[in-house]
């Protein structure tokens, strides 16, 4: 699909893209597979995020596990949940504004349907959203070196022991019962855990 957007009830425009591709579901397994990517979102002044108004990409490959009873309503999705329903995440890849984040991991709901789950993600390119900051008057020129140093630390290659000036780090994503946990392997491995 190219060139589509979304509007509100006073049909004012919330988002334009560019380009939706979506790759399909497979639904001949008994694991679906879902797959699709979007191009160039660009948001309307009114939705205030920090690193501008445009999303250059957003892509998601994936597979529904556990049976699907329609409708997929709330007691549909409290089947599927009781059933062991996830989404197996291969990859979902979002670049914002130069910020690119690769995850992937397991997300599943309990029995109160809220999310759950385990992801490993990917954050590339940190120093973009670091000079974005900067450059809106978020962080202050004098913190910003300051700032990419203690960035630079997460990217601790754990095998090595070694320190690599870089902007791009692994985190461990955690959602056990609507909590947020988010671990930086390197401390583990500093730590010998």
């Amino acid at each position: 699909i190219k060139k589509f957007y979304a509007q509100n009830d006073n049909k004012n425009p919330i988002f334009k893209v560019r380009e939706f591709n979506f790759e399909g579901i497979n639904f001949s397994s008994s694991s679906p597979i879902v797959a699709f990517g979007i191009k160039d979102i660009r948001l309307t002044p009114d939705i205030k995020l920090v690193l501008g108004q445009k999303i250059e990409q957003v892509k998601f490959e994936g597979r529904i596990l556990g049976k699907i009873d329609l409708p997929l309503d709330r007691k549909g999705v409290s089947l599927w949940v009781n059933k062991k329903g996830a989404i197996e995440t291969k990859l979902f890849f979002l670049n914002y504004s130069g910020l690119k984040i690769r995850l992937n991991g397991t997300l599943s709901l309990n029995e109160n349907l809220q999310p759950m789950g385990k992801f490993s993600a990917e954050i590339l390119d940190a120093f973009t959203a670091i000079d974005t900051f900067r450059e809106q008057g978020k962080i202050k020129s004098s913190d910003m070196l300051f700032i990419k140093l203690a960035l630079s630390a997460l990217s601790l290659n754990s095998a090595e022991n070694i320190l690599i000036f870089s902007s791009s780090f692994l985190l461990l994503i955690i959602l056990p019962d609507s909590d947020l946990i988010i671990e930086y392997p390197f401390v583990r491995a500093l730590l010998g855990l």
